[in-house]
Parts: C-alpha cells; structure tokens; sequence
C-alpha cells in the first residue's frame, strides 16, 4: 500500500506545480514538471516482479523469452492468440534493451503518456490534478494486468482528441490501429458514431435515432449475447476465448464487485444527468450517451465476466470530462465548486482501495524486483 501512496502523492505535487505553471503561461517549464509528475507512476509499474498482473504473467513473459533468440516469424507462430501489434511492440523493446522490466516500464510509458497528451488538451475542462487522481484510482490500475488492452485504450484516447477536431478520418484509423495491439477496440467504433451524431452539422432528428437505435442494439445485445456470441464464432468473426466466458467456469465470485460497480456507476450516472439537466450544450451529450452505454455493458457483464473490459472505452473517457464539470450545478459558488471537487476525488478514491485490497488485478501487495 505505501509504495501506491508515495507514488500518487508525488504524482499529484508535481502535476499540481505543472498545472500552476500552465496557467500562469509558463509552458516549458509546465511541460518539464508535466513529465517528471508522471515518472513515479511508470517507475513503479516498470520495476515491479513479474508475477504482477495477468497479462504479464500469460503473455509478455512468453513472448519476451521468445523474442530473445527467434525470429519475429517464430514468435507470430508460436503466439497465435495474442495480438501481432502487441508482439512486434514487444519484440523491438526486447531488442533493444533485452531486460523485462525495461520493457515493462516503455509499455507502461506509452500509456500514460498518451494519457498525459489527453488530459493536457482537456485541462481547460478538468484541472490536471484531478484527471490524474481520476487516472491513478482507474486506469492505472488496470495496466498491472491487463496490458494489451492498456495500450490500445490510450490510442482511443488519442483518436477522441481527432473526433473533438472533427477529423474522423484519422480516429477512425487511430481505432483500426488500435485493433493490432486488443481487438476489443471495435467496441470503440461506437464512440466515433456518437461523436459524428453529436456534430451540429447532422440533422437533429437523424443523430436523436441514430443514438437511440446505438442503444437499442446494444439492448438487444444484453439479452441475447448467447446467441450472438455463439452465431459470430460460428462465422469465425471471434476466437474461441469469447466462448469460454459464457462457461460457468468465468463466473467466479463476481457478485460482491458487480454489486458495488453497480451503486457506483449509478451515481456517476444520476450526477451526470444531473449536469446534463443544467447545462444543454450538446457537447455534454455525447459523453452522457458514452456513460449510458457503459451502464448497459456493466449489467451484461453480470453474466459474462470479462465483458465488463469493453466499459474501460466508455467509462473512463467519460468521467474525465463529466464529473469535474459537476460543479456547473452551483454555478457560481466557489465553497460548493470545491465540495464537489472532494466528492469526485474521494468517489475515485473509494474505487481505486476497493480494486486494490480485493486485488482484482493482482496489484496487492507490491512487489519490487529489487
């Protein structure tokens, strides 16, 4: 737990000195504080054992004691399963340093850089310190173990920052591209939909249906998954694993953490529509839709356990943008402004201990490879 501490602390002094900086239009040195605040939480990921985290456990160790004397060729073969983004990824890094934690610590860079690029651009929205809180309490947890999929949520990322410019075009490659690294970033097309729906050039009738059609499928998505899953792996559209997590085997004791994600993600939902209420931009809409679909994702996944991954696409997006502005609500009052503030801190606070002392992601206790 300590070392989790020290680190967020850190983080949090040096983002808040970055932030300070920033607005006070001293960029380069914002910047340079920006990069050292980050560098606590990918020396702790990048220095930890091996036998943290699920991907790093059944994934990168096999294919970093591949890559050390085959060829890349050998490695594709023997490595089937897993991505080829991720495995060409891991392969240069392997050669160019030949050490594990090294590699680990690039992975973990690459992410939370692409974090770091996120949150810059959308500082004017969300202070710094606080989309850091929000990333340490979430994201950051999850790339102890599920690493390939870190990857490729921080490439979306970087594609909603080209959906915000309009640029579709290039997130609509982002995505694919992402599709190399976990190939549940086809469940981020979505996002892209939402973002063109929301555009004021479509007609208003049109993006209404088209949202409520988006939903509707994914509905219909919640109650007959058996028989989709089943009919898509039929055409070989899927792997074998997604038939796996209907096997009462996935189903492990889910009960406790489905019953809490469901409280908390009923009230991110609630305040959201709260703001949503009080302010009537349209820019509020596409990340209340995003909430909503994560909402419906969260209710499958009490039935497939694993599902419950596609929601890191919506979720977290989302919060970053939604619950800072929260303090929209008070309008002008700056004593509920930071009330609010708390509020969001310590809901994501509450999270983070709550994945950490169950161990969801193997993150409990740290191990240092020292």
């Amino acid at each position: 737990m300590i070392p989790y501490i020290i680190c967020l602390v850190l983080t949090i002094l040096f983002v808040s000195l970055a932030e300070k900086n920033l607005n006070q239009d001293k960029k380069i040195k914002g910047i340079a504080l920006l990069i050292i605040g980050i560098l606590p939480m990918v020396f702790l990921a990048g220095f930890r054992t091996v036998t943290m985290g699920w991907d790093v456990v059944k994934y990168l160790v096999k294919i970093f004691n591949c890559s050390q004397n085959m060829s890349l060729d050998i490695c594709f073969s023997r490595n089937q399963r897993i991505e080829k983004g991720f495995i060409v990824l891991v392969y240069l890094l392997v050669k160019m340093s030949g050490n594990i934690n090294f590699v680990m610590f690039f992975l973990e860079l690459i992410v939370t850089a692409c974090f770091t690029i996120f949150a810059y651009n959308y500082r004017r929205k969300c202070s710094l310190k606080l989309s850091f809180l929000i990333y340490f309490c979430t994201l950051y947890v999850i790339t102890y173990s599920t690493l390939r999929q870190s990857i490729t949520i921080a490439i979306v990322m970087l594609s909603i920052l080209l959906m915000e410019k309009k640029k579709y075009l290039l997130s609509l490659i982002l995505i694919l591209l992402g599709l190399l690294t976990h190939d549940s970033a086809i469940f981020a097309l979505p996002i892209l939909c939402i973002f063109i729906l929301c555009d004021n050039t479509v007609n208003n009738r049109a993006r209404k249906f088209v949202i409520i059609l988006i939903i509707a499928a994914l509905l219909f998505g919640t109650i007959f998954y058996e028989e989709i899953i089943q009919h898509f792996y039929n055409m070989g559209l899927i792997s074998d694993v997604y038939i796996k997590y209907l096997s009462e085997e996935s189903k492990y004791s889910h009960g406790k953490f489905s019953l809490f994600m469901f409280i908390y993600k009923t009230i991110i939902l609630f305040l959201s529509y709260l703001l949503c209420k009080t302010d009537k931009k349209e820019e509020k809409t596409k990340w209340f839709v995003m909430l909503i679909i994560d909402y419906i994702f969260m209710f499958l996944s009490f039935k497939i356990v694993n599902i419950f991954r596609v929601t890191y696409y919506y979720f977290f997006p989302a919060i970053f943008v939604m619950c800072p502005q929260f303090k929209n609500i008070f309008k002008n009052d700056k004593a509920s402004h930071m009330l609010v503030n708390v509020a969001v801190a310590l809901l994501f606070i509450v999270y983070f201990l709550y994945r950490l002392l169950t161990n969801y992601y193997n993150m409990y206790p740290y191990q240092w490879i020292f």
